[in-house]
């Protein structure tokens, strides 16, 4: 209590004393006895009222005796149960907690694990996967500032997760290990890298790591093949000294479409596990070069960089012709930019206007705009015999395709006729023109869309000040190549690709992280991160549908899926409020990832006893283990002094008090006739 608790509580004694004092006693005479005692009661009634006004705390100490933590911390996967070990660890569990002597000198904990871990001792090995790091991690933080140890029943094989032998674990920690202990030899292929998409002709790179475990020189081969057809082969020798390889090979790509390989290991000597001696993996191999021209009567520099621009992508090939020249008929051409169009373009208009062909127009100081307004093109300028400049503002709402602001504003502005341009098909404006800093509502770079075609307009010509800028501006033409580049994109018929793409695994091991990723691109085939993507899936044994949403994770969708039984699995990747969707199939297999272990992990277990100064046990040494840990006098208990600080308010029995006082000093003045 306080020292100005303890002088209010003074004061208020005093003038509770004072206030009875003039009600029962005042004047001073002689006063019949009962007086007395109502001066009395009364005193303290006044008082325990005045002590819950200033509710003062009162600080009690108690002792209490800590015992150091024992954690037991219990592998709950499948493999265990593989191992045949799933009697011993219960029985072993059982004998740790009944334990009189650790019963005695620790506090117990149980935890059972699998990628996660739970504080609970119901074993059931279920777990389809073993993150030791991980659990190990979540104990740790359980036990901060605790004195103790931790005994850890496993097989030491770990399915996913970071190198745990390597914790920084601050109490000792025993590893009581289950499972057979005999190492036996084994390759397997860890991991196969490759690219996803491959460009007709192109050879596409394969990356293979391959590994050992075993002490004796061995040899395996190394296959590589397509439906049963051998495209690559190498033989791998391994040692204790050389124990991964990584392997690289080139394959052509000479068809079209998605195609499968399979990587795989010829088995070794007594090799007893030899289900990850093989991966499969596919690549698509598609065909992008697109051919497109730019059709001119005269030249103009702007030409020279659109061909350069275009052809820095290396799957887009530039022809320069006149109109005259052109041949609508050349089905290699994919996209028709009309430069500065003028009565010499009559032919080819109506002929790309009756096949509904997409185009890229460009105007300028010498655009005949009366030969354009009877075109019917869906726009028209009521032109002047004058040139303006028209500087760039950016559109943030524009939404036909994504382009981000690359500086448009700070380009040197192009020239075009001086007039206004009214639309009679729908269009959206990417750029809108600015006349000596001033916006207007005029586009300067517009989209049009009407049945089965679609164009895209520039009002004005000097792109050539526009990449040259960009080159002044970032030493590079990277930024302005990419923004014609999507407007190309933009507006090439597509005939094969689609703007929803999905990847996943035709194949899964039972209960494995099962992972289904996409990506959707707008218009111009630009990844776009504005949508909604769901899932629905079915389980074809029981045709059970369920819904779910994908979450955007950087530069893709993602979704993960858990709790799937064997079996195989339609699915549907669609689009919400829009007419795009993608199917697909995937089978889990029997094969769980638990049962790719041949032997328990003692090298890794051993080290982890190391690190952390404590020592390793095998499972039929769990009595030297309760022995060891019981004797040993690092952990010990601790006496801590508890302080505990209550407020009188608290204290019901006072106010019951306080009632009581009252109640008898009435019934006092009552039978004193007093009332």
């Amino acid at each position: 209590m306080s020292d100005t608790s303890i002088l209010l509580l003074i004061l208020v004694f005093f003038l509770s004393l004072g206030i009875a004092f003039f009600q029962y006693l005042f004047p001073l005479k002689k006063q019949a006895k009962h007086m007395y005692l109502l001066f009395v009661l009364r005193s303290l009634s006044f008082f325990l009222l005045f002590v819950l006004l200033i509710n003062p705390k009162i600080n009690s100490f108690s002792t209490i005796v800590e015992k150091p933590i024992l954690n037991i911390v219990v592998d709950n996967s499948k493999s265990i149960d593989f191992f045949k070990e799933s009697k011993n660890v219960k029985q072993s569990v059982e004998r740790l907690q009944g334990n009189a002597d650790l019963q005695n000198k620790f506090d117990i904990r149980t935890y059972l694990f699998g990628n996660g871990v739970i504080l609970s001792d119901s074993l059931d090995f279920t777990n389809q996967s073993t993150n030791i790091y991980k659990s190990l991690e979540s104990v740790k933080s359980n036990s901060k500032g605790k004195n103790g140890a931790t005994i850890l029943l496993t097989d030491g094989n770990q399915t996913n997760g970071n190198a745990y032998e390597f914790i920084n674990f601050k109490q000792p920690l025993y590893p009581l290990v289950f499972g057979d202990t005999t190492k036996y030899s084994d390759v397997k292929i860890d991991q196969v890298n490759t690219n996803k998409y491959s460009f007709l002709n192109n050879s596409f790179p394969v990356e293979i790591l391959a590994s050992y475990e075993g002490f004796k020189e061995t040899k395996t081969q190394l296959v590589l093949r397509k439906g049963g057809k051998t495209l690559f082969k190498r033989t791998l020798n391994f040692s204790a000294s050389e124990k991964a390889q990584l392997i690289t090979t080139n394959i052509k790509s000479s068809q079209v479409g998605t195609h499968f390989y399979e990587a795989f290991l010829t088995p070794i000597a007594n090799e007893k596990n030899t289900t990850n001696n093989k991966k499969r993996f596919s690549i698509e191999v598609i065909n992008e070069e697109t051919e497109i021209a730019i059709v001119a009567s005269g030249l103009h520099p702007d030409m020279g960089a659109l061909k350069r621009s275009i052809e820095s992508n290396k799957q887009r090939k530039v022809s320069i012709v006149k109109p005259k020249d052109f041949d609508v008929e050349n089905k290699n051409i994919k996209l028709v930019i009309l430069y500065q169009p003028d009565p010499s373009f009559r032919d080819l208009m109506r002929e790309l206007n009756e096949l509904n062909a997409n185009y890229l127009l460009i105007t300028g100081t010498n655009t005949n705009w009366n030969f354009i307004n009877r075109l019917e093109l869906g726009f028209t300028k009521q032109a002047i015999n004058s040139n303006e400049s028209y500087g760039a503002t950016f559109n943030p709402k524009f939404l036909e395709f994504y382009q981000e602001d690359i500086g448009f504003d700070e380009y040197p502005p192009l020239e075009d006729k001086y007039g206004k341009l009214s639309f009679q098909n729908p269009y959206q404006t990417f750029l809108f023109q600015n006349i000596n800093g001033i916006q207007t509502n005029q586009p300067l770079v517009a989209s049009l869309q009407k049945t089965n075609q679609k164009s895209v307009v520039i009002f004005g010509e000097g792109l050539w000040k526009w990449r040259a800028g960009e080159f002044l501006k970032s030493n590079s033409f990277q930024e302005f190549d990419t923004f014609i580049n999507t407007l190309l994109q933009y507006t090439i018929k597509k005939e094969f690709k689609n703007r929803l793409e999905i990847n996943y695994e035709t194949i899964y091991p039972a209960n494995s992280k099962i992972v289904i990723s996409a990506l959707y691109y707008d218009n111009t085939f630009k990844f776009d991160p504005r949508v909604a993507l769901e899932l629905k899936l079915k389980n074809k044994a029981d045709n059970k549908v369920t819904v779910l949403p994908f979450s955007l994770k950087k530069n893709r969708y993602e979704i993960e899926l858990e709790n799937l039984f064997e079996g195989e699995y339609d699915f549907e990747v669609t689009v919400v409020n829009e007419k795009v969707s993608k199917k697909g199939t995937f089978r889990i297999l029997k094969y769980s990832i638990e049962e790719q272990f041949t032997s328990s992990n003692y090298t890794s277990l051993q080290q982890l006893a190391t690190n952390t100064n404590a020592a390793i046990y095998l499972k039929s040494d769990l009595d030297s283990l309760i022995t060891a840990i019981a004797n040993n006098q690092s952990f010990f208990k601790v006496e801590k002094s508890k302080k505990e600080t209550k407020e009188l308010i608290h204290w019901k029995w006072l106010l019951f008090l306080i009632v009581l006082l009252l109640a008898f000093e009435w019934f006092t003045r009552k039978y004193f006739g007093k009332i």
